[in-house]
């Protein structure tokens, strides 16, 4: 490979960016094409939520806040529904209580204040009330939040039903970055890390995904800035295409970084998405 080839840069446009306004703590994606995401404002101890659609980007909805303002999160979604957990007091971290929001109009189904969320499977919700000794399990119709049974005596016929559905997750549909071993990988990936990171002082690991065509990766670089007492960082993202000898995007997604973070990106179908500068998600098709 000649270097001037690699660095001929033929830049792929964003899919698109959707700005959230504060740091996205968490994403999922629902069956019916929609993300949903978790937003958190650390300055004013502010949670909210959001939905896109997975296709253009488009926000649903924005800015759901609930009474309780920072201690929530998102449990699980099922079908078309969000599942949120409130916590069983704010210096502890167990859940308690379960919310169910519509994914189109973020508007309230159903509230257990008293059940602890556990699983999901098909058109149930599965869960479980701390008594004294024992754990009571139930099973809540998804919908209405009606309990359909309940199972006082032995939660058995919970964890064969909890292992049913972990099998039958699509985990196959998303791809996350690995630690680079460059004493493992081809040699055209170690040519093209190597000259684009050359003269760089990496921190941490490099994390890369190949995947057809592409090489995607990802690395930590001190920053001009840096000094002795002080080392901040730079999060570098790098998409190649291995087979003609090209760079089609790179992306500067964090700047004044105090460590490495893992997983900066990851791919599902014919996408990769990653966030940057902790509240931008983007979108890039890299595949028809």
């Amino acid at each position: 490979m000649k270097i001037l080839s690699f660095f001929s840069t033929h830049k792929q446009t964003l899919d698109w960016s959707y700005d959230s306004g504060s740091t996205i703590w968490r994403l999922l994606f629902a069956e019916n094409g929609r993300i949903v995401g978790e937003n958190r404002n650390e300055q004013t101890k502010q949670a909210s939520f959001f939905c896109l659609d997975e296709a253009t980007g488009n926000h649903i909805w924005a800015e759901l806040k609930l009474d309780e303002p920072w201690w929530v999160g998102m449990e699980a979604v099922q079908k078309d529904i969000l599942l949120l957990h409130e916590f069983a007091k704010p210096d502890l971290p167990e859940h308690r209580g379960i919310r169910a929001y519509d994914l189109e109009t973020a508007r309230l189904l159903w509230h257990k204040k008293d059940m602890t969320f556990w699983f999901g499977y098909q058109n149930s919700v599965y869960a479980y009330k701390t008594m004294f000794e024992r754990r009571i399990g139930y099973s809540l119709d998804l919908n209405s939040g009606e309990v359909l049974q309940e199972y006082a005596e032995s939660l058995e016929e919970l964890h064969a039903v909890r292992e049913l559905s972990t099998k039958e997750q699509r985990q196959d549909e998303y791809r996350f970055p690995e630690i680079l071993d460059l004493n493992k990988v081809e040699p055209r990936i170690v040519e093209t890390v190597k000259k684009a990171t050359r003269n760089t002082q990496i921190h941490g690991n490099i994390e890369f995904v190949r995947e057809k065509e592409f090489l995607l990766f990802n690395y930590h670089a001190e920053t001009m800035s840096s000094t002795a007492d002080s080392i901040l960082l730079e999060n570098h993202l790098e998409i190649v295409d291995i087979e003609k000898n090209h760079k089609v995007y790179s992306d500067l997604l964090v700047r004044g970084a105090k460590a490495p973070a893992p997983d900066s990106f990851f791919i599902k179908g014919h996408r990769v998405y990653f966030i940057k500068d902790q509240h931008i998600l983007s979108a890039l098709r890299l595949w028809k």
